[in-house]
């Protein structure tokens, strides 16, 4: 299977870029084939540029710099996105991923009957989010960001993809026994692919 395997966590040191490599092993020993995107590594620009916004319903193709971003996203049939929760969303770098690169023409397509899917390829995406807060402080809030993915960018461009959401709560007082479980599920999930 195709997986792109996304990340956006500035410290290479990081726990996230400890299950980004727990994952890119896992996935590449199963015998996929991973491509991988780690936003602050690759300086991906998060910013939509005025000229970028006022086309952006109207785009022939994506902005030059965008090209490689979206061969990929087009070409995935399994996503992994793994990131910190901050302040109950994704870093910037991520949300503006998710802005510019899947962008009308590209995930979908805005006609005059409604959005129109435009990545069938896919089958499965799974977050894989970190957070320094307790469980019941994201489920207060009705798990914003995941809501958003699920109701909102897979329901318009994917419909057919499966939506897994594994979170890791209280990372400040994380213990190995915890990170070895947590891993497990990923794992589990991983094998599934």
């Amino acid at each position: 299977m195709r997986c792109l395997l996304v990340s956006a966590h500035p410290q290479p040191n990081s726990l996230t870029h400890q299950i980004v490599s727990f994952c890119d092993q896992h996935l590449q020993t199963a015998g996929h084939v991973v491509v991988k995107d780690d936003l602050y590594d690759q300086c991906f620009d998060p910013v939509m540029s005025a000229n970028e916004h006022q086309l952006y319903y109207n785009l022939e193709s994506s902005p030059d710099e965008l090209n490689s971003y979206v061969r990929r996203l087009q070409s995935a049939e399994a996503i992994v996105v793994v990131f910190p929760m901050w302040w109950f969303g994704p870093p910037a770098i991520l949300k503006g991923w998710i802005d510019r690169v899947w962008a009308p023409g590209i995930a979908f397509e805005a006609t005059t009957t409604g959005l129109v899917p435009k990545l069938s390829q896919l089958q499965k995406m799974i977050l894989i989010s970190t957070f320094n807060f307790d469980q019941s402080v994201n489920e207060s809030l009705h798990h914003p960001f995941q809501s958003i993915v699920r109701e909102v960018l897979l329901k318009k461009s994917a419909p057919e993809a499966q939506l897994l959401e594994l979170m890791l709560y209280e990372c400040s007082t994380l213990t190995e026994d915890r990170f070895q479980t947590f891993t497990s599920s990923i794992q589990r999930e991983l094998d599934a692919l």
